[in-house]
């Protein structure tokens, strides 16, 4: 059931009326926020409600079991210690069992039969074809997260909750992923504290990237990316800056909408885009990009592995350089079964490490006056460059076509130029512009907006409303990060 399909609205309407009369109510709202959800899940999982519904169980099994022995481990009793932790470990692999077979079974399977068959193997693999339910990343992680955070510091959590958070359905598709924490308080407060103008320009803001900017954009990249040999190397070029317009647009729209439907219900979930392409730096943009994903890879997995290396006595700066090619490496194997995916995150890896040791070596020099804004311009072109670069390694799966689209890009021998269309290079323009744009004023105009007649308001919605459906495409394409 997508966002923009007419069963949703019907249904989130329906559900949205009945949560307001029954958030003063805190258990039947959270039976019906459940019911919801459930259902939900079900018309885009429906043969995996079962093995979804035993992981739910699983997961609060094992917080219980952390639970109890965390509290025996306040005895000082160092069995409980060690099986505080082997339970969090249990669960933490129970998760990633669920991820990397549905995921991952059949990269593997294929990856040993090509490699049995180059090599004149006999090898007898089981060619299988496993279909991964919709935002399974998303659940993993999601799951995992309050696992650490509980076994840190265990609170009162019923498995009704529970149950709600793992499956509540703005998130359910393509994130963002919400601190527990922070859902359960909001989970369980009565009453409703949202922003309506600001729910309101979330939701637009949504809609216009989404069924007017990306779907618009999505034509444009599809066969130079799927056939770079048959075009010139502007039209690559082209092509791959429609691209990283294109997958910002089309999550960055997603997540407003997510973010918009989670506040209508009450619960509060942090931005998850923030400007990316006005970063100076590779680690900046990712500061700026998914912000929820870079946050969860950060507090579970980089700062674990020791961070930017203080803890460490000798080679600080190379301690914390392999744990960012570490993490990115972990990022692009999430995003896909692939070997393109891996590439695309160890790259990212190595950009990263390349600036903390730069940083390292000129960090405390000061640039002059006239100076630091040339450096800052330079800083945006070339990581909106080395950015949308790496966007064609992630999109194109293939490694030949990768290798054919980055020789086509500076020696095609194509001539025509087929993507040199003014109404293109508008939509692009605005894009950049909305991401280069001071937030100051971006904020002004929420405010000013805020301050207006809800008449005013209202005719606003009716225009934007009228706009968007004129707009857009009979035929929307799917989210990017769906498949994920």
């Amino acid at each position: 059931m997508s966002f923009f399909s007419t069963n949703f609205v019907l249904f989130f309407g329906l559900f949205w009326l009945v949560s307001i009369f029954l958030k003063r109510y805190t258990l039947p709202f959270k039976v019906w926020f459940l019911a919801g959800s459930g259902y939900f899940f079900y018309t885009l999982n429906s043969r995996f409600l079962l093995v979804f519904g035993l992981a739910i169980l699983a997961n609060y099994g094992i917080l219980l079991l952390i639970k109890f022995l965390k509290k025996e481990s306040l005895k000082v009793r160092p069995v409980a210690v060690f099986f505080s932790k082997f339970s969090l470990f249990l669960g933490i692999i129970l998760n990633l069992g669920l991820l990397v077979y549905f995921k991952y079974t059949n990269f593997f399977l294929d990856s040993i039969l090509e490699y049995s068959q180059k090599n004149n193997f006999s090898w007898n693999v089981l060619s299988l074809t496993i279909l991964a339910p919709a935002g399974l990343s998303f659940l993993t992680f999601r799951a995992i997260g309050n696992l650490v955070d509980f076994y840190k510091k265990p609170f009162k959590l019923s498995i009704l909750d529970f149950s709600v958070f793992y499956l509540f359905f703005p998130h359910l598709v393509a994130g963002p992923i919400a601190k527990s924490k922070s859902f359960y308080e909001d989970l369980n407060t009565k009453e409703y504290s949202y922003n309506p103008t600001e729910v309101g320009i979330l939701i637009f803001s949504g809609l216009f990237k989404k069924l007017v900017i990306s779907s618009y954009l999505y034509s444009f990249y599809l066969a130079p990316i799927g056939n770079p040999q048959l075009f010139s190397a502007q039209d690559l070029a082209v092509a791959i800056l429609v691209y990283s317009c294109y997958i910002y647009a089309d999550f960055s729209g997603y997540s407003d909408l997510a973010i918009a439907f989670s506040k209508l219900l009450g619960i509060n979930t942090p931005a998850n885009f923030n400007q990316p392409y006005k970063s100076k730096t590779v680690t900046e943009f990712w500061g700026r990009w998914h912000i929820s994903l870079s946050s969860f890879f950060r507090e579970y997995v980089y700062f674990p592995l020791g961070g930017d290396g203080r803890g460490a006595k000798y080679f600080k700066t190379l301690v914390k350089c392999r744990n960012l090619i570490l993490v990115m490496l972990l990022s692009g194997f999430w995003h896909g079964a692939g070997l393109n995916f891996l590439i695309w995150g160890g790259a990212f890896g190595v950009l990263m490490s390349v600036e903390a040791i730069f940083k390292k070596v000129f960090g405390k020099m000061e640039a002059g006056k006239f100076v630091k804004p040339l450096i800052n311009f330079l800083g945006v072109v070339y990581t909106f460059t080395a950015v949308s670069l790496l966007w064609a390694v992630f999109v194109i799966k293939d490694t030949l076509k990768i290798e054919t689209y980055f020789r086509g890009l500076f020696s095609s021998q194509v001539k025509e130029n087929r993507l040199l269309d003014w109404r293109l290079f508008v939509v692009l323009g605005i894009i950049l512009l909305g991401n280069l744009i001071s937030k100051k004023y971006l904020d002004a105009a929420a405010k000013f907006l805020q301050k207006q007649h809800f008449i005013l308001k209202l005719f606003l919605c009716i225009v934007l409303s009228y706009l968007v459906i004129r707009l857009s495409p009979e035929l929307i394409p799917p989210f990017v990060y769906a498949q994920f």
